[in-house]
């Protein structure tokens, strides 16, 4: 499956399907500059550590928020509707690639990524990153990956487990209600816990050590 739809919440349902019936999944996503190509994780129900190594994470594993309506209220530019002229056809040309590097290796979907890209599974097409990250202004492009969020409203085991059990109930649910999928897989809980004093920012001009 390739999600290349314009917003969040149109990947969504693809996204928990996917894993439900066990599926390689892959995010072609663009800005204006910039562009996303992810090949998603396993499904936590069908994920066997001793084979796979850690679980890579889906498109919504960074997010701490269920899908809402990504596109009210933002200018065109703001929709990822317009792109510089290349950029559609430089970040499709790298999805492909990436599939078939998958497909070429024994564990397809469940080979092992890392932030090093010397560190990846490799097929006899070469490594098979997670995630290829390109920014056009810089001409630049990076592999890097994430591991799966255990609260994330696209690919943890409690959401995968809910649209089992009912499926036209969750999805009902899901898409009229805007905070089910938070409580569901714990992230209410999880940002109710939060203490503000223990949040610590840094300003970007600021020099680490």
């Amino acid at each position: 499956m390739f999600l290349l739809t314009d917003s969040r919440e149109s990947r969504w349902l693809p996204t928990v399907l996917s894993l439900v019936h066990n599926k390689i999944c892959l995010t072609v996503a663009l800005g204006f500059e910039t562009f996303l190509v992810m090949r998603h994780g396993l499904s936590a129900s069908v994920h066997d550590p001793k084979v796979n190594g850690e679980r890579l994470g889906c498109y919504f594993c960074n997010d701490v928020v269920a899908p809402r309506n990504s596109i009210a209220d933002r200018t065109l530019d703001q929709q990822c509707t317009v792109s510089r002229p290349a950029l559609c056809s430089i970040a499709s040309a790298l999805g492909v690639e990436v599939l078939a590097s998958m497909l070429n290796h024994p564990l397809k979907n469940g080979a092992k990524a890392h932030d090093n890209p010397s560190d990846c599974d490799r097929s006899e097409l070469g490594i098979i990153p997670q995630q290829v990250r390109g920014d056009l202004s810089i001409f630049g492009v990076n592999v890097m990956y994430g591991q799966a969020f255990d609260k994330c409203v696209g690919c943890s085991k409690a959401v995968v487990d809910e649209y089992m059990r009912d499926k036209r109930e969750f999805i009902i649910r899901a898409c009229n209600e805007p905070d089910y999928l938070e409580e569901l897989t714990g992230i209410t809980a999880m940002m109710a816990n939060i203490k503000i004093d223990d949040i610590e920012c840094f300003d970007v001009d600021e020099e680490m050590s």
